[in-house]
């Protein structure tokens, strides 16, 4: 559990309960970052208005809370870029975190991170 790990990590309290999942991987990544100089580029991204606006469009979106499908264009315009120079950043940043390439399927990758990080088998 996710919470557990955190607990042991020594988060703050209020974060096991927060309803954002940014706030909380904006708290995991900047307790990295403070060994991890590397990981500046991804606070940026995590901190950036881009960032909270795609989050937002994301719970419009019938993947998150909403019940409509968001377009390309909508992506893009979020975004200022291409939704293939998008997901291209947001492999790199991911491998900043995990410290190798992800291969061809990036959640498998992100799992065995996770997992390890987590001390699960």
């Amino acid at each position: 559990d996710i919470r557990l790990w955190m607990r042991g990590k020594g988060f703050p309290n209020w974060l096991y309960n927060c309803p954002s999942r940014f706030v909380v991987l904006r708290e995991i990544v900047t307790e990295w970052s403070e060994s991890d100089p590397s990981l500046t580029e991804v606070i940026e991204f995590i901190n950036s208005k881009t960032f909270t606006n795609l989050d937002t469009l994301r719970d419009k979106s019938i993947i998150g809370h909403g019940v409509r499908p968001i377009s390309r264009d909508e992506i893009e315009g979020t975004a200022g870029k291409s939704v293939d120079d998008l997901l291209a950043q947001m492999r790199q940043l991911l491998e900043l975190v995990i410290g190798c390439p992800l291969g061809e399927n990036p959640f498998f990758a992100a799992q065995k991170f996770l997992r390890q990080q987590l001390s699960l088998p």
